[in-house]
């Protein structure tokens, strides 16, 4: 798995470095980006094979799916809440 390469989309900072070792410790090669500002101004979707979106505001989760979608409408996405429990 360690060339499954994700975008991990936090939006809440207090998580940030748990969910993060939490793919890390599943072999995940990860990229972490902040919010909705940070999946704007990411440019290495091409290496992405999908984008997880932690725990977060409702409507900013739902903008950052939409956008994705709109832009990148082939890679899947994933939204999480406790990534400690999801795998």
């Amino acid at each position: 798995m360690a060339d499954l390469k994700v975008l991990y989309v936090c939006f809440d900072c207090s998580r940030l470095v748990s969910s993060e070792l939490a793919l890390l410790k599943r072999g995940y090669d990860v990229t972490t980006v902040l919010g909705s500002d940070g999946v704007i101004a990411h440019s290495g979707y091409a290496d992405c094979c999908r984008v997880i979106l932690g725990e977060g505001a409702v409507e900013e989760r739902e903008f950052v799916q939409q956008w994705l979608r709109d832009n990148y409408p082939s890679l899947p996405v994933i939204v999480f809440g406790d990534l400690h429990l999801c795998f």
